[in-house]
């Protein structure tokens, strides 16, 4: 079993982002599945206590997609007010993390993770995941009225 990306990556950002008033990516359009891990464990027990999954590899990731400009649009729609995607360059990117405080060898594994979503490394439109679970995966906004109403 191949995991994609969890959603639990991006409560962090969507947090700072609703603080801000913006997330800030250097991710482009691509387009992000992600899924709680909890999603993935109940995967894992279907695919370890049933037939029929010896040799195969599945790749699993959550029922929607969405690039970080949705997860903007969402976060508004959320705190009720508006948060505006800043699209950034790479340096750009890793220049808004430092005054955060992010440390710099943690800033450039983050501009490394940002980069390489850009090209969609974490899409995946298969649902495998909500096959071998019984179930969808949990929407983005219904995550994030967890995350941001607590």
């Amino acid at each position: 079993m191949r995991h994609g990306w969890y959603t639990e990556n991006c409560e962090e950002r969507a947090r700072h982002a609703a603080a801000i008033g913006e997330p800030v990516s250097a991710a482009g359009t691509a387009r992000l599945s992600p899924a709680s891990r909890a999603h993935y464990a109940v995967a894992a027990a279907v695919v370890l206590t049933g037939d029929g999954h010896a040799g195969q590899i599945d790749e699993l990731a959550g029922d929607e997609a969405w690039p970080i400009a949705d997860l903007a649009q969402a976060i508004s729609e959320v705190v009720g007010r508006p948060i505006v995607l800043r699209q950034a360059s790479p340096a750009e990117y890793r220049a808004f993390l430092l005054p955060g405080g992010t440390p710099e060898p943690i800033a450039d594994v983050l501009l490394t993770i940002e980069t390489s979503i850009a090209p969609e490394a974490l899409f995946d439109d298969s649902q495998t995941l909500s096959r071998l679970s019984g179930r969808p995966t949990t929407p983005l906004r219904t995550v994030l009225r967890t995350w941001l109403r607590a």
